[in-house]
């Protein structure tokens, strides 16, 4: 859960990773279900695709699911 962790510098932390490997790999933490709202680190993760160029209207995709199902 702390994959994604790094709220102070996102940009950053995809530049080292590979920014299209940063997104896919939380793209799956969605998609197989790894989300937990309920985990701290989780909550924000959704908004993270906004930090990505190119990856924005994934963070919409996944704000409306994580809204849908679990508040």
């Amino acid at each position: 859960h702390y994959t994604f962790f790094v709220p102070h510098d996102i940009p950053g932390y995809a530049d080292v990773a590979g920014r299209d490997e940063f997104a896919a790999k939380l793209e799956e933490c969605f998609a197989a279900r790894h989300y937990d709202p309920s985990n701290e680190p989780d909550i924000a993760y959704a908004y993270a695709f906004n930090r990505l160029p190119g990856h924005e209207p994934r963070a919409s995709h996944w704000v409306r699911e994580v809204i849908d199902t679990y508040y």
